[in-house]
């Protein structure tokens, strides 16, 4: 079979577990005993709960105590395929591949809600933190450049 973890524990403890829902395909990986047994489990849930954006958000966390970036990314990469990935579906995306330190996939994402929505001030600050973050500087200054002349819709909340 394939190998998918590249540890053979899982680091999660009492106050990961604890973060995350209680749900039963939760309560299906938590019951797993290595990564390809999860991972197994991961696509048996999957056919079941794989419209739900929570779903995949709250598996990749789960995958994340694998300590497994690849699997991460793959379960996280599901969320923009959904029909109903509107623009919040897709900013908590975004905030989960920054959480976990997928600065290229998260600078995408707050690029893609930026081109749906690109006259929203906080997509566009959004972006800018994210190109910060990414060393990409001068892109960053030229978004802060277009935020101070402020043509944007005003951020509401």
């Amino acid at each position: 079979p394939k190998i998918l973890g590249t540890t053979a524990t899982y680091s999660g403890d009492e106050l990961t577990e604890a973060s995350l829902p209680d749900t039963p395909y939760m309560s299906a990986l938590f019951g797993s005993v290595d990564v390809n047994q999860a991972y197994q489990v991961y696509l048996d849930q999957r056919a079941r709960y794989g419209a739900s954006p929570d779903f995949f958000l709250n598996v990749a966390s789960y995958f994340d105590n694998w300590n497994n970036d690849q699997l991460v990314e793959r379960v996280l990469s599901n969320v923009r395929e959904l029909p109903l990935a509107d623009t919040e579906v897709l900013m908590a995306l975004a905030y989960k591949y920054d959480e976990f330190g997928l600065q290229q996939q998260a600078l995408q994402t707050y690029q893609y809600i930026l081109d749906l929505k690109g006259n929203d001030l906080q997509h566009n600050r959004n972006l800018a933190l994210a190109q910060v973050r990414a060393g990409e500087l001068n892109k960053a200054l030229i978004l802060y450049d277009r935020m101070n002349k402020g043509h944007f819709d005003p951020i509401v909340g």
